[in-house]
């Protein structure tokens, strides 16, 4: 047994660091801000990815850690063992899709933002959005919360729901709020962008969330790169 979950949590943390890589590749605005800070621009996308490479470490290991009171699943089957799994990964998904389009026609048609349309690349968006994104926010923080939740409020476990529910609006709000360093790099950025972000972004994170804690780590990984994948394909048919 302890074999297996030492191999499920490599394969975690192999699967976030392939998010990470991405990093390198993705154009995130950040040439001004090594030339601001008189570095080079792979300098500055080492470090960051050194960043995040450390934080993905920290939520894999809470992440095992915690699953142990939460009973939050994996990568493992058991969390595709619960009725209707690819049922809700779909609706939730086409949720998502429909979420994101919303905001994009939102922040090009009625409140402009400039560079709101220019998209990483889909790779990017798939590999660090639907994995590395989700082991940072449901597999480590939403985990956390929940456990910390559980350890003070209801050790008789007899309230697991709604502890749930206020770790993943509490962890839907941290991954929307994670949106807006990218934000600030816009010059043109007003405080209604900053609230479409937060608004669509915490949706969408509490669909996720959703999916995490109802069957698995995988369900919601398969959403999020889904969710991308889909409006990818959409904004390409409507282009």
């Amino acid at each position: 047994m302890k074999n297996v979950m030492k191999i499920e949590n490599l394969g975690l943390f192999l699967l976030g660091a392939l998010g990470i890589s991405q990093l390198w590749f993705a154009d995130l605005g950040l040439a001004e801000l090594a030339a601001e800070a008189g570095i080079s621009l792979s300098t500055l996308k080492v470090a960051q990815m050194a960043q995040v490479t450390i934080l993905l470490l920290v939520a894999v290991i809470v992440g095992a850690f915690t699953s142990r009171l939460t009973h939050f699943q994996g990568l493992s089957r058991s969390g595709f063992s619960a009725g209707g799994v690819v049922r809700d990964i779909s609706v939730a998904t086409s949720i998502a899709v429909i979420t994101m389009l919303a905001y994009r026609y939102l922040v090009a048609e009625i409140f402009p933002l400039e560079a709101a349309t220019q998209d990483s690349p889909v790779v990017f968006a798939v590999l660090y959005g639907g994995l590395t994104e989700e082991l940072l926010v449901r597999w480590g923080l939403m985990g956390l919360i929940a456990y910390l939740l559980r350890m003070f409020f209801d050790k008789s476990g007899g309230n697991r729901g709604s502890l749930i529910v206020w770790a993943n609006v509490v962890s839907a709000s941290v991954f929307a709020l994670g949106h807006f360093p990218a934000l600030s790099l816009l010059p043109n950025a007003q405080p209604i962008h900053y609230a479409l972000v937060f608004l669509f972004n915490a949706l969408i994170g509490l669909i996720y969330g959703w999916l995490f804690a109802k069957h698995s780590l995988a369900a919601s990984m398969m959403s999020h790169a889904g969710t991308h994948i889909g409006a990818f394909v959409v904004l390409g048919i409507i282009a």
